[in-house]
């Protein structure tokens, strides 16, 4: 596993290098971080990805159905040479290398958000200076959106993951309901 943690970070940098030059690392930063949740989320794309019986041709044609008109070259290219290599499966372990690594350039601790509805520009400012005050650190916000969640918040930071969602509310009032019956 530290192998391809090692491999990721290192194909995370080659990219941040790129994405430098031609002045892209914030864009890159988020269409990275949306497809390594996208592949992350869906264990069969991931598996697919990482498959050695699926041709090269096969694995590029089902990302590209996936990857969105406006995802930078830089991404498609580098998403190519992975499949090509044999190594399509870290696509998503590159993804959040990068993410990781240009937070680290940026002196910032990412606080990845999920909430039942897209959060407002006001309330993530909010929130990251709620989070900034409490940790200390600079805070960047993304926000993915899950509408099973139902409501509230979870925030993953760091190690940590502070689930403040009605979803898990509900469950523990359900537990708590059967443990009295």
């Amino acid at each position: 596993m530290a192998k391809h943690k090692d491999n990721a970070r290192g194909y995370a940098e080659s990219i941040y290098a790129v994405a430098e030059i031609e002045n892209a690392v914030e864009l890159l930063e988020d269409q990275l971080f949306e497809i390594g949740k996208g592949i992350s989320g869906t264990p069969d794309l991931r598996s697919f990805l990482d498959n050695k019986d699926v041709d090269a041709a096969a694995k590029k044609k089902a990302l590209g159905e996936i990857l969105t008109a406006q995802t930078s070259p830089i991404i498609r290219s580098y998403s190519d040479m992975l499949i090509d290599s044999g190594k399509g499966g870290e696509l998503a372990g590159v993804a959040e290398a990068f993410v990781s690594l240009s937070q680290e350039k940026k002196n910032k601790v990412l606080a990845e958000v999920t909430s039942a509805v897209s959060l407002t520009p006001e309330l993530t400012d909010k929130l990251k200076d709620t989070l900034a005050k409490n940790t200390g650190k600079n805070i960047s916000v993304k926000n993915t959106v899950d509408a099973a969640i139902l409501g509230g918040l979870i925030i993953k930071m760091e190690d940590k993951i502070i689930d403040l969602s009605v979803r898990r509310r509900l469950g523990a009032l359900q537990d708590s309901l059967r443990s009295n019956l």
